[in-house]
């Protein structure tokens, strides 16, 4: 059994798989197919999550500190969530907060159908990573975290928005867990980075030039209108939110469409970096980029177009699951298929380049599409995932 312990001294037994009744878990409503604590909180969405033990996670949304869970032993599994202090911080309204953050109004399983009957491979993704879903994250904290994302990995993603969000943000909750200080904060508002935030600070703890940018972007975002300013990009179209959004210091394509997908609404928005052009031309855009050695802004239109038109108006989340399963953490459970009568198979996909580079025009024909299985996919592998697809589409 663990220990839960607040800065009052309070203790209370914590774990994955016993809480006493009294403490307020609060069900998530949503069973673990549709939702991987483990896979959706650490992949790169968002940065700030804490595990604390096996399917237990700590974190914060909005402005509320909680605790998540999935219950071992369930079945189906149940997750479930504790609001901190638990005795006066749940409402009707967090309750909606916490299920629009994980999207669990929308139902996946019609949308993984369909993905995977544009794509069977996505078959097998989906049978080995489950419940990968998009997150819906707070459009000030997704943006800052990912202006700190340029030639970083996660784990520094993790620290640096951890120290804006400590230095510069309120604190929510104060505990212990196994003996172990947790305390959690409240990413600041755009003011309070405008007011607090200091170049010559950020760059002493390891920001680097990223450090100009967030002091820079905070008081041009604070000048544009703050939060109601990125707000009203949920109501535009995704080419004129990425337009507006680049106007901002340190924000590129890449850093604008990871904003515009985890936080605006857009769910037809590709990010494209070096790792998903790298995937894409191995499996899915091998001939196209046969002859180029890394990404550029006309590529990556290329591959949001080919996409969109691949899997229509959610095409990001279909996204978001390529890469996770491309991610070094998953991806040899995704290629433990058996390694026998492994077979690649050409994709007959036209690309067709306007005189205006800024449009990318990419035709896919649903009955032509066969996928390049050149991940150790067999050809049995192959006709299994066509049947399964098949099977979901009666």
């Amino acid at each position: 059994m663990s220990t839960l312990s607040s800065s009052s001294g309070h203790s209370s037994s914590l774990s994955s798989i016993s809480f006493p009744f009294h403490s307020n878990w609060i069900d998530l409503e949503i069973g673990n197919e549709e939702l991987s604590l483990d896979i959706n909180l650490k992949m790169g969405q968002t940065f700030r999550w804490i595990k604390l033990d096996t399917e237990l996670w700590t974190g914060v949304i909005s402005t509320q500190a909680v605790i998540i869970r999935k219950l071992p032993n369930s079945s189906p599994p149940i997750i479930q969530y504790l609001c901190i202090p638990s005795h006066s911080s749940w409402t009707p309204e967090f309750h909606s907060k916490i299920r629009h953050y994980f999207h669990l109004n929308t139902s996946f399983s019609p949308l993984l159908n369909k993905f995977i009957r544009s794509d069977p491979r996505l078959s097998l993704i989906s049978s080995r990573l489950p419940g990968i879903r998009l997150l819906n994250t707070d459009p000030v904290e997704c943006l800052f975290s990912f202006i700190c994302s340029s030639n970083n990995n996660i784990s520094r993603i993790s620290t640096m928005a951890n120290f804006l969000a400590s230095q510069y943000g309120t604190l929510l909750a104060s505990f212990h867990y196994n003996n172990n200080p947790i305390q959690l904060y409240a990413f600041p508002s755009v003011l309070e980075l405008v007011e607090k935030s200091n170049e010559d600070e950020l760059r002493q703890n390891k920001f680097g030039y990223r450090a100009k940018y967030i002091v820079e972007s905070a008081r041009r975002l604070d000048e544009f209108g703050g939060e109601v300013w990125l707000e009203s990009l949920k109501l535009m179209s995704r080419s004129d939110a990425n337009d507006c959004l680049i106007q901002l210091s340190g924000v590129g394509r890449k850093v604008a469409s990871c904003v515009s997908l985890l936080s605006l609404n857009h769910y037809d928005e590709i990010p494209v970096d070096t790792h998903v052009w790298s995937f894409t031309k191995k499996y899915y855009m091998k001939e196209q980029f046969k002859k180029s050695k890394n990404v550029t802004e006309k590529s990556a239109l290329m591959i949001g177009n080919y996409y969109r038109e691949l899997f229509g108006e959610y095409a990001g989340w279909a996204h978001n699951i390529l890469f996770a399963s491309d991610l070094k953490e998953y991806r040899d459970r995704v290629n433990a298929v058996a390694e026998e009568d492994v077979k690649e198979e050409e994709i007959p996909v036209k690309v067709e380049v306007k005189q205006d580079e800024t449009q990318v025009g990419v035709s896919v024909k649903q009955e032509d599409v066969q996928r390049e299985y050149s991940m150790k996919l067999g050809f049995r592998s192959v006709k299994r995932a066509r049947r399964n697809a098949s099977k979901t589409s009666d």
